[in-house]
């Protein structure tokens, strides 16, 4: 059964941010429903990212992220589709 993921990601704002982010979303083989990253003033940049997938897929991923180089935080919250 799938529902929809929300990801926020909170990291320093480095040029490769948006290709590291967007290689590990597409471990989930899916086009994401929205994807918005935002450069903060105090050197950060924020993702949001909602993507279809199973629950299990999406904590996957969200360890994942965790993983990358200069993240600080994510935070992951997944709605059931039915």
């Amino acid at each position: 059964m799938t529902g929809v993921a929300s990801f926020v990601i909170i990291a320093d704002a480095d040029a490769d941010l948006l290709a590291r982010v967007g290689a590990t979303l597409n471990l989930l083989n899916v086009m994401p429903r929205a994807f918005h990253l935002e450069a903060r003033a105090e050197g950060t940049a924020a993702v949001r990212a909602s993507i279809d997938c199973a629950d299990a897929q999406a904590e996957l991923v969200a360890r994942k992220l965790w993983r990358l180089t200069a993240v600080r935080d994510v935070t992951l919250e997944y709605r059931d589709g039915s």
